[in-house]
């Protein structure tokens, strides 16, 4: 990277002074010589100015000591399962049996969906599952809903 601003500062240079040239007199001809020769002497300063700040900040980077006390954090690789209260779980419970007993009668009644919102809180996992288990069944045709019996979750 270094060397291709070098190459197109020096280029840029030597542009400029050609044109210089080529629109001389040849009374001007050491002058644009010496321009050359000063811009050349820049760019060589400029580089080697470059030089050394590109090695200071790779000394400061390589050489800095890691923040003590502080550790990448792991990966995860374990997740915590929350397990249901014990009235949720009643309710899971509850609400189990009611479906399966839908199920098994084959249709889903205004009774059915309003024993099944009496049973109470049931976790999202559970809750989740009885949902499942009453889209199978009614995509199976082995359960009906009764007009007005809305789910009620």
């Amino acid at each position: 990277m270094r060397q291709r601003i070098t190459w197109f500062l020096a280029g840029a240079v030597v542009a400029g002074s050609l044109v210089a040239l080529v629109m001389r007199s040849p009374a001007s001809d050491e002058v644009a010589l010496q321009k050359l020769a000063d811009a050349q002497s820049e760019l060589v300063r400029q580089q080697a100015q470059l030089d050394g700040r590109l090695a200071a900040f790779e000394r400061r980077n390589l050489l800095q000591p890691p923040i003590v006390g502080q550790e990448p954090l792991p990966a995860p690789t374990t997740t915590v399962a929350i397990r249901p209260t014990a009235e949720q779980q009643r309710a899971a419970d509850t609400g189990s049996g009611i479906v399966q007993r839908a199920i098994a009668a084959g249709i889903w009644t205004r009774q059915d969906a309003d024993e099944f919102s009496a049973a109470g809180d049931m976790d999202g996992d559970a809750r989740l599952e009885l949902r499942r288990q009453i889209a199978v069944a009614i995509n199976d045709d082995r359960l009906k809903v009764e007009p007005g019996a809305e789910f009620r979750w």
